[in-house]
């Protein structure tokens, strides 16, 4: 404590508003090109609306997915970031919702 200036509080910094904001662990290697990794907290925040180009966690048919939000148009399409996964084109008869957009990531050191 003889070093420590100030103490930093993690909620302050991380979760700016707990009514809209949630973590959540990331599974796979789908989006392991955007430096998102299995086990690494990300955290997400529901009161951003999703544009192109931004990495979201939706809900496709019933299943939680964290991929790169694409719109052209009125096509929208969910892009990993690993060439080894298929785009996920959204049509009329997906059930979608988009719980968030993902702007921040956690990650726990391995040695």
């Amino acid at each position: 404590t003889d070093h420590i200036s100030e103490w930093v509080d993690l909620n302050q910094l991380v979760i700016k508003d707990p009514t809209c904001m949630f973590l959540i662990e990331a599974t796979g290697d789908s989006m392991e090109g955007a430096h998102i990794r299995e086990g690494d907290l990300l955290v997400v925040d529901g009161s951003i609306e999703a544009r192109h180009g931004m990495i979201i966690v939706a809900a496709v048919n019933g299943e939680y997915t964290v991929k790169t939000f694409f719109r052209k148009d009125n096509q929208i399409k969910l892009v990993a970031a690993n060439s080894n996964y298929p785009d996920i084109d959204i049509n009329p008869d997906s059930s979608f919702a988009v719980a968030g957009v993902v702007v921040q990531l956690l990650r726990k050191f391995s040695y």
